[in-house]
């Protein structure tokens, strides 16, 4: 018999152990699916938001996780609502549910305890096409909608590359012009120095001081072109994010920076993560001062060179079809989207501002400006 309970907190002595123990089982897991992630996200950045970790158990085994929080709206002289998304959501790439076993009884049961808890919306973004949850998650929606209107879409590609063959046989596959550019950048940057790629493992006892030179390289570029840095001075808690995650992760090697530098200056990073042979790459920037010696290319070039000779399985970009990324791969994975909304005026309302409005904001800059993401969240209490 299958039985539900919600957690609130993850300070439970045994959910670390039990909640890696799942996810080592579970057939799509990556890092952003570890407690050491999830834990780290909710500690920055949980607060104004109530904890909801579904746990599905079979007699006393834990079967199926789902990563949840909730946020509460108040929205002036309509009303207030539930909403409820994955933890992370914003700065994580892929989310889903952690499922060992019957995945349709699972995921039956947890949509279940929402709606019995009276969540009217629930929104679980970021749903890779190779999660095998994704499948079941529709059938049980086409069948029994639960009372909800349901929403599927797609939302991004995600980039990656299979390592296959060797690196001479892969690079001859990229465009003429990409193999030309590499060689002249490379040259000209050679004539300046000595040009190196080195890999900082996440348990280096160096690595807060190269995180610190990581931050500084990342906000001079994007704050000179007067561009959102997630590195700004003003973001201190993303600096402070990814200084715990990288300490959490780095006990057991699951992340790295790969660092390109000219005569021992840094002039480009690649912030990454590494599970089950495969390296995610979640940020990067460089030295604009050397834009001419095209050093973003450089390091991809040189790191995926890294990757072929030893012996990892895929590169994954993350999210977004960026034209730096696709120089690189020809290959790109889906993230759906799928939304459920319950009756009434303020789940529409909701439904238009995260459906229509918002993803018209994001993706023009003057109306952003001038309308305001943040002022609407303000003004919704998020």
């Amino acid at each position: 018999m299958l039985t539900v309970e919600k957690l609130k907190t993850f300070d439970n002595p045994d959910l670390k152990s039990q909640w890696n123990n799942l996810w080592a089982d579970y057939a799509y897991g990556h890092v952003f699916l570890s407690y050491e992630w999830l834990s780290t996200w909710w500690k920055i950045y949980g607060k104004n938001r109530e904890l909801a970790i579904v746990v599905v158990r079979d007699e006393d085994e834990i079967i199926g996780l789902a990563p949840l929080m909730i946020s509460v709206f108040h929205i002036p002289l309509v009303g207030t609502v539930k909403m409820v998304e994955f933890v992370g959501t914003g700065y994580t790439d892929y989310h889903d549910f952690i499922v060992k076993r019957k995945a349709p009884q699972v995921i039956q049961k947890i949509i279940e305890y929402l709606k019995h808890e009276k969540i009217r919306v629930i929104r679980l973004r970021h749903l890779s096409e190779h999660s095998p949850n994704l499948p079941i998650i529709r059938e049980l929606l086409a069948t029994n909608g639960f009372g909800y209107k349901v929403i599927d879409r797609e939302v991004v590609e995600c980039p990656y590359l299979e390592i296959e063959d060797d690196f001479d046989t892969y690079f001859k596959t990229r465009s003429k012009n990409l193999r030309k550019s590499i060689r002249k950048k490379e040259r000209r940057l050679k004539k300046l120095g000595e040009l190196k790629l080195f890999r900082v493992h996440g348990n280096d006892a160096q690595i807060e001081t190269h995180l610190k030179r990581v931050f500084d390289l990342h906000r001079k570029n994007w704050e000179s072109r007067d561009e959102w840095c997630f590195f700004s001075y003003a973001k201190a808690e993303n600096r402070e994010f990814v200084e715990d995650v990288i300490k959490q992760l780095g006990q057991k090697d699951w992340c790295s920076l790969f660092l390109l530098t000219l005569n021992g200056e840094m002039i480009a990073y690649i912030m990454s993560f590494t599970y089950n042979n495969v390296v995610f790459l979640w940020n990067t920037s460089y030295a604009l001062e050397y834009d001419q010696f095209g050093p973003g290319k450089l390091i991809h070039h040189k790191l995926i060179e890294y990757l072929y000779q030893n012996g990892f399985a895929r590169c994954d970009f993350l999210r977004g079809k960026e034209s730096y990324k696709m120089n690189f791969c020809n290959t790109t994975s889906r993230n759906y989207e799928i939304s459920l909304f319950g009756k009434g005026r303020i789940t529409k309302m909701m439904q238009w501002y995260y459906i229509s409005l918002k993803p018209f904001l994001e993706s023009n800059r003057f109306f952003n400006k001038l309308m305001g993401i943040r002022f609407i969240n303000k003004m919704l209490g998020k």
